[in-house]
């Protein structure tokens, strides 16, 4: 069984620079932090993890899924919510290694 903290780094790898998600930090001290899915300030989707599981919150249906990997949770994203996959967004490492750092886009 993978660890939560093994289980968040690949989840932020996963989702980090994705159009729409974004880390949040729980106010509760030790709770972990959660990555949000939605538009402005309204989250349609929250992801965590627990006890070596991911965590998926579906705000609009109020319903929790259960997911064991990471793989698990791109096909229910790609099947569910497929807008929440959309392509990175481009970093500046990703732009030095392209030599695009001085471009305007």
């Amino acid at each position: 069984m993978r660890s939560d903290d093994d289980l968040r780094e690949e989840i932020a790898q996963l989702l980090r620079r994705r159009p729409g998600w974004t880390l949040q930090a729980v106010p509760t001290p030790g709770a972990p932090h959660v990555w949000c899915f939605g538009s402005g300030s309204a989250a349609e989707l929250s992801v965590t993890t627990d006890n070596g599981s991911i965590d998926l919150y579906v705000v609009n249906m109020d319903e929790n899924v259960t997911l064991g990997t990471t793989g698990q949770l791109v096909a229910w994203l790609k099947t569910h919510k497929a807008e929440a996959l959309q392509n990175p967004r481009e970093g500046v490492i990703d732009r030095l290694k392209r030599r695009k750092f001085f471009r305007w886009d």
